[in-house]
């Protein structure tokens, strides 16, 4: 008989465990380990056979893929949408489809047109969510709105209604922002989605100088995702790959930003400034939360894939080395050459993975007054004077894989012609104004 009692409370107690499990999922398992898997956002609005090879090559590299949709908007009378068309047949990994939602987004909310805003969204996205039928494995919605972090309630409604509206069991996401966990109601809104992406890449405040050092701070990265972590709500950190080419006035201060693929010369007096993230910090990051997962941490979702052309993004070969948790390779080669007699040529190339944003330098030196006349030219510059014997050339890192390129000319002396070496270049350094 109490041999029975015994098993009967044993049971009791399994069935009550079983219940709060179903019931608070995110409490009993919040430190159970998840897989840490890497995705890539497809940010192209318009696809080519450059998106499609890209794609192709990273399939065996990346767990699933984050492609632009298109971009919804309101004039403030009708919601607007921006087809991007991606193509989800032929991928083999996850799929999540993304709506760029634009700022103006939160006057129709405000204005309770959820239900509205809802179904628009829904009718761009039917096309996408019937790919179930086409081999599509587990494509899933994402909502990529800069909600206002006063407008987050409102925001929390507005996905409510979307993913009580989607098919079932489709996995829905927003991105947010590391301002939002301050929000009071952002729980509220993560109890409306089954994951959240916390993007920690940004350029800051343009108006201050020191933002603009780089995209992404490592030591705010981390800060961030732990109290990421203590939302128990399964999340993705987005780290960055991309840069921003910026115009600065005269006193450093920030001007506008250049489109991704201007060719517009900087006015007089204009200086031009790339700002991007470190390879070498994103690496370290990535070894981090991979070797030891936060609570909750999905794992990585990198902005964005690069692809041939993408002038603004690091190159494959360096963000296949971050996958891996590696550094990419930045080394560079300065050479001079005769190019007639008595004329020497500072050549530059680019012998690693990607160009860093910050810019290079290597000395120039030769002995005795050997140097009659130079020139720093290609954008370059050059810090020194005739009689110093040396000269510091400062400019933009090549691209990778580029062919070498004439930075500058030195013209010695008729006597100096036949000295070996009569003038010579240093090795090429990475000035680094990031402080990262």
């Amino acid at each position: 008989m109490k041999l029975l009692q015994l098993i009967f409370c044993v049971l009791l107690a399994g069935l009550c465990l079983a219940g709060a499990g179903a019931l608070f999922p995110r409490l009993f398992h919040r430190h159970a380990p998840l897989p840490f898997t890497q995705q890539v956002y497809v940010w192209q609005m318009h696809w080519d056979d450059a998106v499609r090879r890209a794609i192709d090559q990273s399939q065996a590299q990346v767990d699933g893929f984050m492609l632009l949709a298109g971009e919804v908007g309101y004039d403030g009378k009708d919601f607007t949408f921006l087809p991007a068309i991606p193509e989800l047949r032929g991928i083999s990994k996850t799929v999540t489809v993304v709506l760029r939602v634009r700022s103006e987004f939160s006057k129709a909310l405000a204005q309770h047109h959820s239900p509205a805003a809802v179904a628009f969204l829904l009718s761009h996205l039917e096309p996408y969510l019937s790919a179930r039928q086409e081999g599509v494995q587990h494509p899933g919605v994402q909502i990529d709105f800069d909600c206002p972090t006063s407008a987050v309630s409102d925001y929390a409604e507005f996905m409510k209604g979307l993913h009580a509206a989607l098919p079932d069991r489709t996995p829905c996401s927003i991105t947010t922002l590391p301002d939002w966990l301050n929000s009071p109601v952002f729980p509220t809104l993560l109890a409306q989605v089954d994951y959240f992406v916390l993007q920690v890449h940004s350029l800051g405040n343009p108006s201050v100088a020191d933002s603009l050092h780089t995209l992404c701070d490592p030591k705010k990265a981390l800060q961030y995702a732990g109290r990421a972590s203590r939302m128990g709500v399964p999340f993705y950190v987005a780290l960055p790959t991309y840069s921003y080419r910026l115009l600065l006035d005269q006193q450093g201060r920030f001007r506008s930003i250049l489109a991704e693929q201007s060719t517009q010369s900087p006015a007089p007096g204009m200086t031009v400034k790339d700002v991007s993230a470190d390879p070498a910090a994103l690496a370290t990051l990535t070894r981090q939360w991979r070797d030891h997962p936060l609570d909750h941490c999905l794992g990585l979702v990198w902005f964005r894939l690069p692809v041939e052309g993408d002038r603004r993004n690091l190159p494959w070969p360096a963000f296949a080395s971050l996958l891996k948790g590696d550094a990419p390779n930045a080394s560079f080669t300065a050479e001079m050459r005769p190019s007639e007699p008595g004329l020497y040529e500072l050549w530059l190339a680019n012998t690693g993975d990607y160009a860093p944003a910050d810019p290079i330098s290597c000395e120039v030196r030769w002995h005795n007054d050997a140097v009659l006349a130079y020139d720093i030219i290609g954008g370059y510059k050059g810090r020194g004077a005739l009689g110093q014997d040396t000269v510091q050339v400062e400019g933009p890192a090549p691209e990778a894989k580029a062919p070498p390129k004439v930075v500058g000319w030195f013209r010695v002396r008729p006597e100096q012609n036949e000295v070996k070496e009569v003038v010579q270049c240093s090795a090429v350094h990475i000035v680094n104004f990031s402080g990262t």
